[in-house]
Formats: C-alpha cells, structure tokens, sequence
C-alpha cells in the first residue's frame, strides 16, 4: 500500500473493535490518508493453485460493516479472482457503502517487462586522433607566394614538395603570436565524424620555412579519429520484483527492490 499511496500513513497488524459484535479485528495493513481509512487484507492461494473466492471477499465485507471509522477496504492476492468475488466487491459500495478494492500482487516475471522501459543503454563514442596520420597545409597569402618565388629563384629553396615543422606563428618581427599545439587544442572542429577538416584563418601571421618568414593566409588540416564505442547499461530504479495491479487496469505496476527498500522504512 505504501508504495501505491506514498504520501498516506500505512501502518501494520493495527486492531480494532468492532461496533456491533464488539469483535476485536487484526488489521493486516491500515491505509490513513486524511479523513479516510483503508483496511487491507492479503491471500496467497499459489501452492493451492486457487482464485480468491467470494468468501474471503465477504469475510472482509463483514469486518468493513463492524467497523465504522474504516471507510472502504482492498484485497491482495498473488493469484486472481473468481467471478462471484469480483462481482461482490464490484457491488459492495452499494450494498453497504463502503469500496473493496481488488489486487493482484506477485513476484514479476520476464513477460511483466514486455513493453516497458526497465533499464537505459548509454552508448558513449570516444574519439581519440591519430597523431602519426595528421595533415596540416599552409595557406599562403599573394605576399608569401611571391616571397617562395623569389626564394627559389635565388635558389634558397628547392621547388617542390617541402616538408616543414610546424611549431609556431609569427608576426613579421619574429615574435611568436601563437603556435600549433594552441590552435588544435581549441579549434579543431571534432563533430561525430571519423575525419575532421577544416582551416584556421591566420591572415597577417608568418610561417618560419628554412630561416624566413612567409606570410599565411591560414592553415588548414585534416585530422582522422578512432571512434570506439563504450556501452553502458544503467538500471537508475534496481531490479523488478513485484507486479502489483488492480482489476480496472488503471494500477500497473513493477515494484523494484529498492522501491520496496524505500516503503518498509516509511512503514510504522
């Protein structure tokens, strides 16, 4: 009942006397919610491999009448209920006044989760570069164009192919305005792709290639990943245990072992 009406007093194994028969009535489960008291009563007929009949719902039925400050009652059993049992306590409202709400509560099984959400699979990509397969390529301005020209010309450079370290950018004064390691640590566009490419924009800045400095225009890279998937599975609300339904449909539920952890400490 606690884990049905969390925010309502449950007490256990309450007594009561009866008004009329001065009976004294141990109450297996109290529900006290404001103005209202709900008692309860369990049954397990699974070893017999029996319905609850309409004699245990007219024994509850009986206890209800004697007692007047509980205003309906509800019935759990691990198993289901005849037809008679359901029809009376369809119609003991209005025989006597009072509701008898009808249960079914028993250890859940695999077909109980078909269709529900009972556990969440995070899926996490890790993209690590691969260093020894980056490709960083120069863009020279008009002036740093002309410049390698030149420097061929005069033969200071061999026309071609050149393989350049690149470490860090420079004003035309040799002062170092930023390097390498800065640009790609903030912006390098990653994405969810295997392969990132893309330029930085370093108009006015100078590359050192054997000695002198050339004018860029920006620098452009492209950059593979290893993408390795890491699944991990979540349970955020512990293992099912118990299904708990009432006859309408309009209860369906799978307790978990922490929620019943939770309920018996609420319990007085």
């Amino acid at each position: 009942m606690k884990l049905l009406y969390k925010e309502s007093k449950v007490t256990h194994d309450e007594k009561l006397r009866g008004e009329f028969s001065n009976t004294l009535y141990q109450i297996d489960v109290m529900l006290e919610d404001k103005s209202k008291k709900r008692m309860s009563e369990a049954k397990d007929y699974t070893v017999k491999g029996a319905k609850v009949g309409r004699g245990d719902i007219q024994k509850l039925s009986g206890a209800l009448v004697d007692l007047n400050e509980v205003t309906g009652g509800a019935f759990f059993s691990a198993t289901d209920y005849t037809k008679p049992a359901m029809e009376y306590a369809e119609a003991s409202s209005k025989m006597f006044g009072k509701d008898i709400q009808l249960y079914n509560l028993r250890p859940s099984t695999e077909l109980d989760e078909e269709g529900r959400i009972t556990k969440i699979l995070i899926t996490i990509s890790i993209f690590t570069p691969k260093d020894n397969e980056i490709v960083y390529t120069p863009i020279f301005s008009e002036n740093g164009k002309e410049k390698i020209d030149q420097l061929i010309k005069e033969g200071k450079l061999v026309e071609g192919k050149v393989q350049v370290l690149i470490e860090n950018f420079y004003d035309e004064n040799r002062n170092v305005i930023t390097s390498l390691s800065e640009l790609a640590s903030t912006n390098i566009h990653k994405g969810f792709e295997d392969m990132a490419q893309g330029s930085f924009y370093l108009k006015g800045q100078f590359l050192e290639i054997s000695g002198h400095l050339i004018e860029l225009l920006g620098l452009s890279y492209c950059v593979p990943f290893l993408k390795t998937d890491e699944t991990i599975e979540v349970n955020p609300y512990g293992k099912h245990k118990l299904l708990i339904r009432n006859q309408d449909g309009s209860i369906n539920k799978l307790i978990t072992d922490e929620e019943i952890k939770k309920s018996i400490k609420g319990i007085n």
